[in-house]
This record gives C-alpha cells, structure tokens and sequence, in this order.
C-alpha cells in the first residue's frame, strides 16, 4: 500500500494531512448548520385559546370618556367669510355705496338687528376697516336688547378664543331665551367638561330640548342631531337615561333644573 501511495506522489504524512483539512472542513460545516427546533407538543382547544395571566399597565384614563377627546367645533370656530348681501340680518342693501352710506348714518341705533350687522362689518372688514373691538361693542349693545344672534356670536367668539366658561355663560342665556343653536352649542360644552364639569346627563338635556316641538311631540329636525344624541347614548347608562329624561319633562313643565356651574377661563 505504501509503495502505491509513493507512485501516487502521495506519502503518509500528506495523506493523514489531507484528511484532517477535510475532517475540519466537515466539522465546522455542521457546527454553523442550524439546529432544528424543538418538538412542541399539540394543544387542545381550550389551552390555545387560554389567555395567560400576564401583569400590565394600564395608561392613565382621560380626563373625557368618549374616545377621541373634543375636536374643533364648528360652533367655536368662526366663518372666514360670510355672504353680506343674503345675511338674514341685512336691511336691504347691496351696493358698496349702500353699505357706506348705511354704516355712516342709514342704521337705527335702537334697532338691536342693525347694531348686529354692523358689529358683522366691522368684524369682517366689509366696506370698513376692520375692527373686532368696535364689533364686539356693538354686539354686547344688541345682545343688552336681548337679540339672539348677537349673544350666540359673543358666545362663540369667546369659543373660539377657548375662553370656555364666558362663551358657556353666553349660551346658556340665549339657550334660556329659546336659541336652539346655543342649546345644542351649550349640550357640547357639557359633553367635552369645557367651561363646565363633564356631565353627559346635562348635555343630553340640553340637546334634546334644542329640538324642535311639533304638535306635542319633541322631535329631531335634522339627521345630525339625532347622529349626535344617539352617540350620547352610547356612553350613558340606564340611570343617565332616565335622569335625562327626568330633566326633559322638567324642562317641558317650565322647570329648570339645569343652572350653569362655570369653571374659570
């Protein structure tokens, strides 16, 4: 054998070599081969749906419980642009020599309407410089002769300024004067705790008496509000429900028992 190996041109000590370069090249093939995983034995039905008892936090509940926290509202966020000519508080005038000469000495400074739509020309600049301290002065005289639309606007500027408790003071007086605008804007001030404690129960009596009453009967005049009581009712439970309703037939006997409570600006 050894003499084969000599005419081969291989000798001994080459060969045992040779074998153990290949030996290693073995070796370390399986050592970086990856190990097969372990047997996981099968499951019955009710171990793969057993949930285990595994600590965790829970994050802090927010200060409102409906999720989502408030958004702008549309009743707090004030128009960019308004159409002056067909403003229902507009006296019949048109042309910017109108609008001039009535701002100069056409409107009636008793007229609670025309003080109303003034305070809106100053505040959009229409045919006039602009100004929101003039505008608000001629809100709050219209609003003293007890015009709605003057008082809801004092109201939502306010809103808008999120000055919550003076614009919840504002609409609770046009929503005791009938204003259902200022109603349903009062309803979300409850709903969101802004200006006021969070109170579903209160805001749900709001909205609803902010409906319309037809022959007896309370009821929604527009698909949104009553998309928005029943979103309500999803976050109150029974008893809310009849203290609510408590409230409404309070409300319908000519009781109020819905007195603003205002927390500071």
């Amino acid at each position: 054998m050894h003499f084969c190996l000599e005419r081969m041109g291989l000798t001994m000590p080459n060969l045992v070599s040779g074998l153990s370069i290949a030996l290693g090249l073995v070796l370390s093939s399986d050592a970086s081969a990856q190990v097969p995983d372990a047997v996981v034995p099968a499951l019955s039905e009710e171990q793969a749906f057993e949930v285990p008892d595994v600590p965790f936090e829970v994050p802090d509940a927010p200060d409102i419980e409906i999720p989502g926290g408030p958004a702008p509202d549309p009743l707090c966020v004030l128009k960019t642009d308004i159409n002056f000519n067909a403003h229902p508080a507009n006296p019949g005038i048109i042309t910017a020599a109108q609008y001039r000469r009535w701002s100069l000495v056409g409107y009636d400074r008793t007229n609670a309407q025309h003080l109303y739509f003034l305070g809106l020309m100053y505040e959009y600049g229409h045919h006039l410089n602009q100004d929101d301290l003039r505008a608000k002065q001629l809100y709050q005289d219209a609003a003293e002769m007890d015009y709605l639309p003057a008082l809801t606007r004092l109201a939502k500027i306010a809103c808008s300024k999120r000055l919550y408790c003076t614009s919840a003071r504002g609409f609770y007086k046009a929503a005791n004067r009938g204003s259902k605008a200022a109603r349903l804007a009062l309803s979300k001030h409850y709903r969101w705790g802004e200006g006021v404690f969070y109170d579903l129960v209160t805001a749900y009596h709001w909205a609803w008496v902010g409906m319309e009453k037809t022959k007896g009967n309370w009821v929604v005049v527009d698909p949104a509000g009553e998309s928005y009581l029943r979103g309500l009712e999803i976050y109150m439970s029974d008893e809310d429900l009849e203290d609510a309703e408590t409230k409404i037939n309070d409300w319908k006997n000519g009781f109020d028992n819905s007195p603003l409570v205002c927390q500071q600006d």
